[in-house]
């Protein structure tokens, strides 16, 4: 949904949406490479960590915006509250499209292809609908087999565009205005005369008037009275809970906002705070600046804002403050194989600035986590293409760290073909 009808993200609607969970390793390796094969084949693709604004507006519009949401359904690679139907934003994705009348297309691993009744077994009653469609599996370590699942998958883009959207009624109102419900709430009270300013606060759904705070109503004109009666009469659907804090205001949500723009502005990342959406809205996480440490969450959100700006260095530098961080680092070193591939300026920053020797060690450090491994052994293989950070990496243990690695996972396909990948690279 966008806001007075600007796109949160441009260009504001989208060939492919892909739903995944970002806690499931399996699913991210899955969603960033079929992320890129789709680019390739020339459609616009929706995937979190590669757009400006990841906030739950910008993923309501991403998802209902799109002709087809592809669902990656996954286990959570053995942890239950990991896995795609376990996770709450997943599941209000589907929900999003089916109700804006989006084709949704499940795809899973080709290890899973046999899981599909298990599956939609675990999908909720609303979504289980998901196991009329035919399932499309990948297998990544198959370049063929890949190739193949990949156009099985645009074959279906192409029949949805065929179709007729039909959207849901709620998908008329609130496109460039404020929500009819919302309206609706604002007549009882007899305070519909300020729809137009408390929209242009950034008002839109019946839920935000549960938002307003002093200040939004004294910038749009609420007199003492009138703000007694909203704050007494509005209905109890529409009322903070009483889990909201303070900081979930939406002039708090301003401020939050500048601030995070004015460090934006100044490259000063380490001051950056966790942004997150809950309710349409922002929500400011603490940051421990004089210890520099984050939560695993924080540290993660800070390397995916530093992948969308560029900057090498913040996702080195974070890698080199959560050593101890296995999700941090499998993350850091995902930035850096999609910041080196193809860019050979991003490849020589990540030598100089220590990037080599990052990653060896923390394929050396967490050698039991696959995904580590998989995403490292990426780096390696798109710097080595660069004399100097060869060099480093032999230096620094890279080869005798994959060979590591291939003998821990010798089930894992995407360690043991990007570690080949990266060990042939490295040994010419």
């Amino acid at each position: 949904m966008s806001l007075g009808g600007a796109a949160i993200n441009e260009p504001g609607h989208w060939d492919v949406f892909i739903s995944h969970s970002q806690r499931d390793a399996n699913a991210v390796a899955l969603a960033v490479e079929l992320y890129f094969s789709l680019k390739e084949r020339g459609h616009a693709v929706w995937l979190d960590v590669k757009m400006n604004k990841r906030d739950v507006a910008a993923m309501e519009e991403g998802a209902k915006n799109s002709t087809v949401v592809v669902a990656i359904v996954t286990d959570g690679g053995g942890v239950e509250e990991n896995a795609f139907f376990r996770r709450d934003f997943c599941l209000q994705e589907l929900r999003w499209a089916k109700s804006a009348g989006v084709a949704i297309q499940p795809i899973l691993r080709v290890d899973d292809k046999k899981r599909v009744g298990e599956f939609i077994g675990d999908a909720p009653d609303d979504l289980k609908d998901i196991g009329k469609v035919d399932w499309v599996d990948l297998n990544r370590g198959d370049n063929e087999y890949w190739d193949v699942g990949v156009n099985k998958l645009v074959k279906r883009l192409e029949e949805a565009r065929k179709r007729v959207r039909q959207p849901a009624a709620q998908e008329a109102v609130g496109k460039n205005s404020m929500h009819a419900e919302a309206v609706a709430l604002l007549k009882e009270m007899h305070l519909d005369k300020y729809a137009d300013a408390l929209f242009k606060e950034g008002v839109v759904t019946a839920a935000d008037l549960s938002l307003v705070d002093d200040e939004i109503m004294d910038d749009v004109g609420f007199s003492k009275l009138e703000k007694k009666k909203f704050l007494k009469h509005r209905p109890s659907s529409a009322r903070p809970s009483s889990s909201r804090t303070p900081d979930s205001s939406i002039s708090t949500v301003r401020r939050g906002q500048a601030a995070i723009d004015s460090f934006k502005a100044r490259g000063n990342w380490r001051k950056l705070a966790n942004v997150r959406n809950a309710a349409t809205r922002l929500q400011m996480l603490s940051v421990d600046a004089k210890a520099k440490t984050l939560t695993s969450e924080a540290a993660i959100d800070s390397i995916k804002e530093a992948e969308g700006r560029k900057n090498v260095n913040a996702i080195i530098e974070r890698m080199k403050l959560d050593v101890a961080d296995a999700d941090v680092q499998q993350w850091a070193c995902w930035a850096l194989s999609s910041l080196s591939q193809n860019n050979d300026d991003n490849r020589t920053r990540i030598g100089k600035m220590g990037g080599i020797e990052a990653v060896v060690s923390a394929m050396k450090r967490h050698e039991k986590y696959c995904s580590v491994q998989d995403q490292a052994c990426v780096v390696l293989y798109n710097t080595s293409s660069n004399a100097e950070c060869k060099r480093r990496a032999v230096d620094a243990g890279a080869i005798p760290a994959i060979e590591a690695a291939k003998r821990k996972h010798p089930n894992n396909d995407g360690v043991q073909r990007r570690g080949k990948e990266a060990l042939d690279r490295l040994s010419s």
